[in-house]
């Protein structure tokens, strides 16, 4: 794949000539204590005597070398292997497929890099000695229960306080959510994260200080935390506090019955300064139907979300280009278009909301539209 070859050229010659000088420099070293050894052979008799050649192990005076070097071009193929990838785009790319090529650093053919890291050659020379992996240590994921999903979430709270919540996370008020229990505070994110487009999500998931709503909407914090006085007048937010019900754990139990009991035990406080709309928006009902349906799996309704949060994201660039279109725009006018798209007033937080999570590209596309039609 010479596409695929000239977009990794960049990264591999360097790496591939860090291999180089190392074994060079190896090959050096020897040769100059062999020289101090050894007086030099009279050119003549250099080409009348042969000797066969001799192996890199010994050129280098390394019984690992070749260990050395397997684990050098083995990290060079997988990490040029991970830091480019080919996006095939089936139809027209949604607006969350949109804002995570926008994070990523996009090469020339239309590649995306994701990530790169430089092989350091003494580390991989020492943990070849010690008979070690060549893996590199990547950032372990905190041990500990979590909820899978945002059906086990719902489960979990049960219907009438998943509501609550979820009608907080949908139309943009700050969740913060507070406990001794890091991998539960994670988890609960991860599965909100679900119900909102990707650029409407901006999570601090575990933090010893309070963050402002503009920072975050996902905000976790340690027990020891207090919020600031001032936050309860001037945003809009619900706390949710996770402990767990005082019971004596059994010996006899394994690591999996053990997080599982834990998971049982879980206690949600809510509370909120906050009334919300009498009515929640129609696409949370929708999203509440779904999970409730037995009958649909959890791949189903992931795939449903995503389909829904599709269209609610096409109705939210309508209301876009409508209002940075230009002119005056009055309520009647504002009322037909919610008609015209399928809305209706309840639907108006969440509207103005995801227009956060509309991409850059789409943004500059409208503004830039907007302002040569005038």
């Amino acid at each position: 794949d010479k596409i695929y070859l000239l977009n990794s050229w960049p990264f591999l010659v360097p790496h591939l000539k860090t291999v180089i000088e190392h074994i060079t420099k190896k090959a050096n070293v020897v040769y100059e204590r062999e020289k101090i050894k050894l007086p030099l052979q009279p050119p003549q008799a250099s080409r009348v005597r042969s000797k066969p050649a001799r192996s890199l192990i010994d050129l280098t005076d390394d019984r690992n070398i070749f260990k050395i070097l397997h684990l050098s071009f083995v990290w060079i193929l997988k990490a040029c292997g991970n830091r480019i990838t080919e996006t095939l785009l089936e139809g027209p790319p949604t607006e969350d497929s949109i804002i995570d090529m926008e994070k990523q650093e996009e090469t020339e053919e239309g590649f995306c890099l994701i990530f790169s890291k430089k092989v350091n050659i003494d580390e991989v020379e020492e943990e070849s000695s010690n008979n070690e992996t060549a893996e590199s240590p990547e950032t372990a994921e905190e041990e500990g229960p979590a909820i899978t999903n945002i059906r086990h979430l719902m489960k979990i709270l049960g219907e009438d306080k998943f509501h609550v919540l979820a009608h907080h996370v949908v139309i943009g008020n700050q969740i913060v959510v507070q406990s001794s229990m890091a991998s539960i505070v994670r988890s609960v994110f991860n599965a909100l994260k679900s119900l909102l487009p990707k650029g409407c999500c901006r999570v601090i998931p575990y933090s010893h200080q309070y963050e402002e709503s503009w920072k975050c909407n996902f905000l976790g914090l340690v027990p020891e935390v207090e919020l600031p006085l001032h936050i309860m007048s001037d945003e809009s937010f619900v706390l949710v506090e996770i402990s767990l019900e005082d019971q004596k754990p059994t010996d006899t139990q394994t690591k999996e019955e053990e997080n599982d009991d834990l998971l049982k035990r879980l206690v949600f406080k809510m509370a909120s300064p906050t009334t919300l709309p009498e009515k929640a928006p129609n696409a949370l009902y929708k999203m509440e139907l779904a999970l409730q349906n037995e009958d649909l799996t959890d791949t189903v309704v992931e795939h449903y979300l995503i389909c829904l949060k599709e269209e609610w994201m096409n109705k939210v660039k309508v209301r876009f280009k409508f209002t940075k279109a230009g002119g005056n725009r009055t309520a009647e006018d504002t009322k037909k278009l919610m008609q015209v798209i399928g809305a209706k007033e309840e639907d108006t937080p969440l509207l103005k909301f995801w227009m956060q999570g509309l991409s850059l590209q789409y943004r500059q596309h409208i503004l830039t539209a907007s302002k040569s039609s005038r």
